[in-house]
């Protein structure tokens, strides 16, 4: 496994949407045309040779129906779901007392780091429903010399990337 990686995608087709979650409403509008833009443009540009894993981990009621959006863009084995409950045991805790309006995110920022109990690799890679692969990628454009790369974002960046309100908020 020392040449190959795991990915895990944190996913969601709904929020529960009461009280001060409802700023989350917006966010999955489009959820399932986004994450199978993404599987799509996955497939096509990292070598799947490096590939050990790719987990998708989302609430257990939705698993049912994320295997099969998954499965119109591949049947590969190494492409699986699993429940937030087993990668995050206790993780029902988190999202009923929604924090600030805020019990999905924390809930994601969770899996995120709880996930590398549930991975095989010595590294992963946990990715956004929301990107899309635009260039040829590998386990050499993540790991150089047997260590991960970084990349860190700077307030000049969050300026010329995300529009003014949305900088300040991540800035701030």
């Amino acid at each position: 496994y020392d040449m190959q990686l795991s990915f895990v995608m944190p996913f969601t087709l709904r929020e529960p949407l009461t009280g001060a979650s409802c700023w989350r409403s917006e966010v999955n509008e489009d959820c399932v045309a986004r994450f199978t833009l993404f599987l799509r443009s996955f497939l096509h540009m990292f070598r799947q040779d490096d590939l050990c894993e790719f987990i998708v981990v989302c609430p257990a009621g939705q698993c049912a129906a994320v295997r099969d959006i998954m499965s119109t863009a591949t049947c590969d084995p190494r492409y699986i779901v699993v429940a937030e409950s087993d990668v995050a045991p206790g993780i029902d805790a988190v999202l009923k007392a929604d924090a600030e309006g805020r019990g999905g995110w924390y809930a994601q920022q969770i899996v995120k780091l709880a996930a590398h109990r549930t991975v095989r690799t010595p590294h992963y890679i946990v990715l956004d429903s929301d990107l899309v692969c635009i260039r040829p990628c590998g386990h050499a454009s993540f790991i150089a010399g047997g260590r991960p790369l970084l990349n860190v974002e700077s307030v000049e960046d969050y300026a010329r990337l995300y529009t003014g309100g949305f900088a300040s908020k991540e800035i701030g």
